[in-house]
């Protein structure tokens, strides 16, 4: 995700808040009864109003478990937040 840091962009609108630079997801059947996913995504937050690409949602119910959730930003300044 750090090599996406320096990726340039092509020229966006002024009406565009966020743009996708990347995105995965991975479906594993465990078993009959149970999945694991993964997802990973990286947005490139580019006024303030993208900052809902920022949040993280999970859904989920009792038959669903949620065993790990990891979250990390890049600000401006380049720091690295996990």
């Amino acid at each position: 995700m750090r090599a996406l840091v320096g990726v340039s962009l092509p020229s966006y609108d002024e009406k565009t808040d966020a743009a996708l630079l990347y995105s995965e997801t991975d479906v594993t059947v465990l078993s009959v009864d149970k999945i694991r996913t993964h997802v990973r995504e990286a947005y490139k937050i580019l006024r303030p109003e993208g900052r809902e690409h920022g949040t993280v949602y999970v859904y989920f119910n009792p038959q669903r478990k949620i065993t790990n959730l990891h979250v990390g930003g890049i600000p401006v300044q380049g720091k690295t937040t996990r």
